[in-house]
């Protein structure tokens, strides 16, 4: 399946469900999702339009559990280019966000039900990180900034903040201090 070219139909016209989309990722900025989860959105909506065009579903009101089925049985047996099966996590992302997609379109009335409410994602697994410093690397990182300075000091509390909470590099770059 490949993406469809920036929300056009053949005739240069969005369809119902591109203007939908947009209308959702635009609520999306508004409510501050990173820019990366609106591209992610964007990116499984229009995989999922396209799929719907396919198959003739121009409307998010034909869209019901059966076919929201059927599409979770597509990207299960959907093959890359590569010959590989899509990963789990794949798969769960590109549902969560036709999920997430479907609830915000019956919270503003624009379908009659959300057909999406009972799609079962599929099990993910708990693994965990392969690559985990040990007690002594982490300390040994931690002894290597400079803090006689403040830019140091800085550094030192950046690295402790990483290391015990987990956070993620997006999440620390978008952190606000009060």
């Amino acid at each position: 399946m490949t993406e469809r070219s920036p929300d056009k139909d053949k005739k240069g016209n969005e369809s119902e469900m591109e203007k939908l989309m947009n209308r959702h990722l635009d609520w999306m900025q508004t409510r501050g999702f990173t820019q990366d989860t609106i591209k992610n959105s964007r990116y499984g909506i229009n995989c999922f339009i396209t799929w719907c065009d396919e198959r003739g579903i121009s409307s998010p009101n034909e869209v019901s559990t059966a076919v929201l089925a059927s599409y979770q049985r597509y990207l299960y047996h959907h093959r890359k280019e590569d010959g590989g099966p899509l990963s789990l996590g794949t798969q769960w992302l590109r549902l969560v966000v036709i999920r997430s997609f479907f609830r915000w379109l019956a919270r503003n009335h624009l379908i009659l039900f959300n057909p999406a409410s009972e799609l079962e994602l599929p099990k993910m697994d708990n693994r965990l990180p392969r690559n985990v410093l040990s007690l002594a690397e982490v300390e040994k990182i931690l002894h290597q900034v400079d803090l006689s300075t403040l830019v140091g000091l800085r550094d030192r509390a950046i690295l402790e903040l990483l290391f015990c909470t987990g956070i993620r590099r997006g999440e620390l770059i978008n952190l606000k201090l009060y």
